[in-house]
């Protein structure tokens, strides 16, 4: 899993705020949590260890501790991209 799908991780976006609960600012489904900027041009996907940033024109940032990380955290954006 080396390769971000700015598609995949837009749709589970969506799927995230629409079939997440409200937690403040953010909403939560299956282990993540889905946030828009204020002026709507960056969205961020996270959990506890990978926060993945996605700013207009689908350029991206992506933060984690370990590979490791990152893998677990894109399985929880396939399950979701599948489950919604």
């Amino acid at each position: 899993m080396d390769k971000i799908e700015i598609r995949v991780a837009l749709s589970v976006f969506d799927k995230v705020m629409t079939n997440g609960e409200r937690q403040g600012e953010a909403f939560f489904l299956d282990g993540v949590y889905a946030m828009p900027s204020f002026d709507g041009y960056t969205v961020t996907l996270s959990d506890d260890k990978v926060n993945l940033s996605i700013q207009f024109h689908n350029r991206f940032n992506v933060e984690y501790d370990t590979k490791k990380s990152l893998n677990e955290f894109m399985l929880k954006l396939d399950r979701i991209e599948q489950a919604y």
